[in-house]
């Protein structure tokens, strides 16, 4: 599975136990869990994990996951990285729960090093934008905490200007 598809193998597990609090789904899905992160983390480069050759919107770079009717197309290869860190941002807080020290410990530290390559790769400083600038490029680093303290604030600027320049609709 793609991108996105495969990432229900933690998010839906995940969700469910934030609904219900019960840890039996988390230790059901664990290993899989695991097995997903460790697979990216081992064919990512400088912690940038791109998929190519099992997109289902064909490996032109741009993609258009989930939002195929959007205005602006938004690069696969963010989408890409933004599900890496997402997933290792969760296996490490499932970790937490089910008393996994050593993964936490080790997801933990793999954070901050997805976060700087991320920002490295895809932040334009002058722009105060990622990617291509457009809005699911912005929304997606700023939900997750991606960007640093020093930039956040202009990031978000950034994206709000764009949607007021849009006459308040979204891309």
């Amino acid at each position: 599975f793609s991108v996105g598809w495969a990432d229900e193998e933690i998010i839906i597990p995940w969700t469910l136990y934030c609904f219900y609090g019960d840890k039996r789904i988390l230790k059901k899905n664990y290993t899989k869990m695991v097995a997903l992160v460790e697979r990216r983390s081992k064919t990512a480069v400088n912690h940038i994990y791109i998929e190519k050759g099992n997109n289902p919107w064909g490996d032109d770079g741009i993609n258009q996951w989930g939002d195929h009717v959007a205005p602006e197309k938004t690069s696969g290869d963010i989408f890409c990285s933004i599900f890496h860190y997402y997933s290792v941002k969760l296996v490490c807080k499932v970790a937490e729960i089910l008393g996994e020290t050593w993964d936490a410990e080790k997801y933990a530290k793999l954070l901050p090093e997805i976060t700087a390559a991320f920002n490295e790769k895809y932040l334009n400083p002058q722009k105060n934008a990622y990617g291509t600038g457009n809005q699911a490029s912005q929304l997606l680093p700023l939900y997750l905490g991606i960007p640093q303290a020093d930039s956040r604030t202009s990031v978000a600027d950034t994206l709000a200007m764009d949607i007021v320049n849009r006459g308040c609709h979204l891309t």
